[in-house]
C-alpha cells in the first residue's frame, strides 16, 4: 500500500467511513453467549429440546446459549423476534415445523418462510391425543364414540392458535368424523396442565412432552400420530391402525435470521450437530421420550417448503369450518 493510499484508509477509518463491523469480521466467533429464542413457554417440546441442547454446546463453542421464552401468537412471537433479530449469529432460535408453516398459511405473519436462515434439524415428536390417566376414556374410539354422541362437548386442548397441535386436532376430528371444541393455550405444558385439572378433556401433545406424565401415572396416550409405533410407547396404537389416516410429527430445528455469513452458519451447525452426538445430549433426548433427527440446514429448508404444501390444503378445510 502506497502512503498516499495508507494516509487516505486512516482519515476513513478516523470519520467512521469504514464500517466498525468490518473490523470485527476477524473475531473469533463466538466471542460472546448465544441467545436461543424459543416461541413457546417453559416445558414444552420445543423448550425441552433447546434446554437439553444447551447444556452440550457450551462445552463445544466455548460460550452458553441462553434460553430466552417468547411465546404467544402460535409460537409467531418467537419466530418473529428470529426474524428479526440482526443476523450476527448471536441469536438463533428453535423453529418447529409445521408450526412454522401452518402460521402463514392460518393469517398473515410478521415473518416469511424465506426470513429464516435454517441452520440444522434436531428432532421429531409425534402428536397425540391423551387423556387423565383417571378419565373414563380408555381408547381412542372410546372418545369418537362419547363425541359422536355430544357433539362439541369433548374439548381438546392444544399449544395455540395456528400451531401444529391444533391441527392436528381438528384433523383428528375430521378424520374421526366428529366435532370437539378446539382449546388453545400458551404451549402444550398448559393444556396438559388443563387436562389434569379437568377443564378439557384431553390434549395434543408431542410424546415427549407427555411422557413425563405418563410415567408419573397422571395421563395416558389414546393413540399416536405416527406412520409408526413410538419406541416411548410401544403399546399405543397409530392413528392409521385405528383407521385414522393421520400422521402429524413436529419436526425440531435451530434457525436465525437470513443473512447470516456462511462461516457462522457453518460453526452454528458444526456445534449443534457435535453437541448433538455427545452421550449426555443423548441420555437426555431419551429420558425426554424425543426422538433424534439430525437434518442440515437445506433438508430442514426443504421440509419446510414440503409442509407449506402438504398443510396447504388442511388449513384452507378446516379455516372454513370456522
Amino acid at each position: 500500500m502506497t502512503v498516499f493510499a495508507a494516509v487516505w484508509v486512516a482519515v476513513f477509518v478516523w470519520a467512521g467511513v469504514v464500517p466498525q463491523v468490518a473490523m470485527a469480521a476477524e473475531e473469533k466467533f463466538p466471542a460472546k453467549p448465544i441467545t436461543c429464542v424459543v416461541g413457546w413457554g417453559a416445558g414444552g417440546g420445543n423448550d425441552l429440546v433447546a434446554r437439553a441442547i444447551s447444556l452440550s454446546v457450551e462445552k463445544i463453542l466455548g460460550k452458553p446459549m441462553i434460553i430466552v421464552n417468547k411465546p404467544g401468537a402460535g409460537a409467531e412471537l418467537g419466530f418473529t423476534e428470529i426474524q428479526r433479530a440482526m443476523p450476527t449469529g448471536y441469536t438463533i432460535g428453535m423453529v418447529s415445523t409445521p408450526t412454522l408453516v401452518c402460521n402463514t398459511l392460518e393469517r398473515k405473519t410478521a415473518y416469511n418462510l424465506q426470513d429464516f436462515t435454517y441452520i440444522l434439524g434436531l428432532a421429531e415428536d409425534p402428536r397425540t391425543i391423551s387423556v387423565a390417566a383417571t378419565s373414563k376414556w380408555k381408547t381412542i374410539q372410546d372418545v369418537i364414540t362419547y363425541a359422536k354422541a355430544n357433539p362439541s362437548k369433548f374439548r381438546i386442548g392444544h399449544g395455540g392458535v395456528g400451531t401444529h397441535a391444533q391441527y392436528a386436532s381438528l384433523d383428528f376430528a375430521d378424520k374421526a368424523g366428529i366435532e370437539i371444541t378446539d382449546v388453545p393455550f400458551q404451549g402444550s405444558d398448559s393444556s396438559i396442565a388443563a387436562v389434569l385439572g379437568g377443564h378439557v378433556e384431553a390434549a395434543c401433545p408431542a410424546v415427549g412432552e407427555v411422557m413425563k406424565n405418563v410415567e408419573a401415572g397422571q395421563m395416558k396416550i389414546l393413540v399416536v400420530f405416527s406412520d409408526r409405533r413410538s419406541p416411548d410407547a410401544p403399546n399405543v396404537p397409530t392413528g392409521k391402525e385405528v383407521g385414522l389416516n393421520a400422521v402429524h410429527l413436529s419436526v425440531r430445528g435451530v434457525a436465525g435470521p437470513k443473512g447470516i455469513a456462511a462461516n457462522r452458519v457453518k460453526l452454528l451447525h458444526d456445534g449443534l450437530k457435535k453437541a448433538m452426538e455427545t452421550p449426555e445430549y443423548l441420555k437426555r433426548m431419551k429420558d425426554l421420550a424425543i426422538t433424534n433427527r439430525y437434518m442440515t440446514g437445506e433438508d430442514y429448508r426443504r421440509l419446510v417448503e414440503e409442509h407449506a404444501v402438504m398443510y396447504k390444503p388442511l388449513v384452507d378445510k378446516l379455516k372454513g369450518k370456522k
